[in-house]
């Protein structure tokens, strides 16, 4: 409980600050983004202080707006895609030792839009598998990960966002060097170096003023950096590739500053799997 606490003010804290900044500098996105985080940080919170069973009625909101976000993108009307989401995510519910067998096909389906032409995955069939053998085991695996220690979504979600926060804020300002200009144009070296310092500042403050990691060691720490910062950035990149294949820009506009379910939640998503697996092999504790 007093994670959760220590989280909550210093989030609050530290997105109540970036409000004012935005607004003295006149920053419409910036507010938008910031505005939009606090309702979600509060909302997160709550979920989390209130039980499994509510976090997994959320978790599973998510899942089912995620799907409908792809539906409209690519035309999916069957509604026996959906039962098949809905089927499988009950049983993965129920076996959860099952989960981590699925961890070879997301990482295939997850390398697929890199190695392909746009349209093998701007189609119902990728789409499909896309659904239920990525979106699925993730919202899983959130789910997974909060049976073992709620702290760790606490965790997942500050240091993704400290990566998101400086990659951002500083990738804006001071990005210069474009390394995926076909995949994601606006993503810089600076920024990702930024995101870099942002993951170790949070992994400094969860070994302080949010104690999770206080006893772990140099190797835990360096674990743990190397999953978020890839796997993040891996999945920002892997949903911008989809959504080029697409011919988008957002998968929605249901949260101000981000763009949709899928936009907001793309590197939490593709986390989960790994840092579940991590956390039931016992690498991390």
């Amino acid at each position: 409980m007093q994670i959760m606490t220590n989280f909550y003010f210093f989030s609050t804290f530290t997105i109540g600050f970036f409000c004012i900044y935005a607004l003295s500098k006149r920053f419409k996105e910036l507010l938008n983004r910031c505005l939009t985080l606090i309702v979600l940080l509060h909302l997160f919170c709550f979920v989390l202080w209130a039980g499994k069973t509510i976090f997994t009625i959320l978790i599973a909101i998510i899942l089912l707006l995620s799907f409908y976000e792809l539906n409209p993108c690519n035309k999916i009307k069957s509604i026996v895609l959906l039962s098949f989401t809905i089927v499988l995510s009950a049983y993965l519910l129920v076996h959860a030792e099952l989960t981590k067998y699925f961890l070879p096909m997301y990482f295939i389906v997850s390398a697929f839009p890199f190695v392909v032409k746009n349209k093998y995955t701007n189609n119902n069939y990728y789409l499909s598998i896309f659904t239920l053998f990525f979106l699925v085991p993730s919202a899983l695996s959130l789910i997974l990960i909060y049976s073992i220690n709620l702290g760790w979504i606490i965790a997942i979600l500050l240091l993704l966002n400290m990566n998101d926060g400086f990659g951002y804020l500083f990738g804006k300002k001071y990005g210069k060097t474009k390394i995926f200009k076909n995949i994601s144009p606006n993503k810089t070296l600076e920024g990702y170096l930024s995101g870099a310092i942002g993951i170790i500042l949070g992994e400094i403050l969860l070994s302080t003023i949010i104690p999770l990691f206080k006893e772990y060691t140099i190797k835990e720490y360096l674990i743990v950096f190397i999953a978020i910062f890839f796997l993040g950035n891996v999945g920002d990149l892997l949903f911008s590739k989809i959504k080029r294949s697409l011919g988008i820009k957002d998968f929605g506009k249901m949260l101000p500053g981000h763009g949709g379910i899928l936009d907001r939640f793309d590197n939490t998503l593709f986390v989960a799997p790994v840092i579940y697996f991590l956390l039931e092999s016992h690498i991390l504790f």
